[in-house]
């Protein structure tokens, strides 16, 4: 089950990766533009966009152990037959 897991959630998780590298300096700025027309001026601390990194790793890999668990209950023959 491990190495099945491994397979799957390699692929994903650089490509989760891929996108949090190009969405993060695209969501600094905005958010960044976005509270500048605010009166009262709001720090933004790189913490907070780490957090949703983190947090979006951890629903991708949740997902793959989701599925994988689920295939791996079934008959795993059926499902690797079908791909």
């Amino acid at each position: 089950m491990l190495n099945l897991l491994g397979l799957l959630s390699k692929e994903l998780l650089v490509l989760v990766g891929v996108a949090a590298i190009l969405a993060v300096p695209l969501a600094w700025l905005g958010v960044w533009q976005w509270l500048q027309n605010y009166g009262s001026k709001v720090s933004l601390h790189p913490i907070w966009l780490i957090g949703h990194i983190l947090a979006v790793f951890r629903i991708a890999v949740l997902t793959v152990i989701s599925q994988t668990f689920r295939i791996v209950i079934n008959n795993p023959v059926n499902h690797l037959r079908n791909e």
